[in-house]
């Protein structure tokens, strides 16, 4: 569609500080008087992927009223680098598919009810709990037991009516897993904008690094249910739902969480046995930062130094994307 065609919406608003793309399309064609946004997908010639492209932002801006550059920088996009796939938001990028779920909503209602937009964050696999209001997120409407998807009528109720504000969620401690983790990533995605303050050294440790690295080392780390767990071929690759994911998190946090509080004991090693050790090895050679390097470098220390030669990482930065 030539961008003289496209017509601004009579309502127009700007995108609310940390406000997810999705999110804000469906909540402006609600403010607009329509009902969902496969309006949106037909006007741009999307309505058969059910997603937008890169290459909209300039009409979903037009279309709204706001800068571009706001609408770039909370598209993800999907590029290739050094012939990897890289999935980037701004200037966080993510290398693995899987640890992004921009098309697979989930909220917190109590935010909706509140503030009446999504965050950003929600996008993001391992993001499973409100950091402010501490409870979980949800993907799965309470009423319908169907799970959430951007193409329904309205930003506030799901398909079948049901109000996200009738939501009575179980409330988590501040320092769960989940509700710490969501909030580093507040922290992240919102560029130090935040009052994240980290309880720990290890906290500490997590704030240094990218975000596409905490995602790895906590799916690498919380991924297996236990030692003896056998990881099927491609079910390691699947965006899981959000209960799943919690769990995960819960795993990897205090898996983790252990190891680097236990650099330079015996107890390091028992974490080992616990996590996947091809995306380990994966892991290490594919850091790109400095402080993911650093860290990685001192992972790959300690195992070899802890495992008494049952597991050994070399020091080497070839990639081996297959392994992960």
């Amino acid at each position: 569609m030539a961008w003289n065609e496209i017509l601004p919406m009579p309502f127009q608003s700007t995108m609310r500080d940390g406000e997810s793309l999705m999110g804000f399309v469906l909540r402006m064609a609600n403010a607009n008087e329509v009902q969902g946004i496969h309006w949106l997908y037909q006007k741009l010639g999307r309505d058969k992927l059910n997603h937008f492209k890169f290459e909209d932002c300039f009409a979903i801006a037009r279309t709204f009223g706001i800068p571009l550059a706001h609408i770039e920088q909370t598209m993800w996009r999907r590029r290739f680098v050094d012939g990897t796939s890289v999935n980037s938001l701004g200037s966080i990028k993510i290398t693995k598919p899987y640890l992004i779920r921009p098309l697979r909503p989930q909220i917190c209602g109590q935010c909706l009810h509140e503030y009446g937009y999504c965050r950003l964050t929600w996008d993001f696999q391992f993001v499973c709990a409100c950091e402010e209001h501490h409870c979980p997120l949800i993907d799965c409407c309470p009423q319908c037991l169907r799970y959430l998807q951007w193409m329904r009528p309205l930003l506030l109720t799901c398909n079948c009516g049901f109000s996200w504000r009738c939501i009575n969620p179980e409330k988590q401690t501040p320092d769960s897993p989940t509700v710490r983790l969501a909030s580093l990533f507040w922290h992240k995605v919102r560029l130090n904008k935040s009052s994240f303050a980290p309880l720990d050294s290890f906290e500490q440790i997590l704030e240094e690094l990218s975000v596409d690295a905490i995602s790895k080392l906590i799916w690498i780390f919380g991924f297996k249910e236990h030692a003896d767990s056998h990881i099927g071929t491609g079910h390691s690759q699947k965006i899981w739902r959000t209960k799943q994911a919690s769990l995960c998190v819960e795993r990897g946090y205090l898996r983790l969480r252990s190891f680097i509080f236990d650099f330079g004991t015996e107890a390091s090693s028992n974490v080992l046995d616990s996590i996947n050790f091809p995306a380990l090895k994966a892991f290490t050679q594919d850091t790109d930062t400095a402080p993911d390097s650093r860290f990685s470098e001192r992972l790959i220390r300690e195992i070899n130094h802890r495992s008494d030669g049952k597991y050994h990482i070399a020091n080497g930065r070839k990639r081996q994307h297959h392994l992960f």
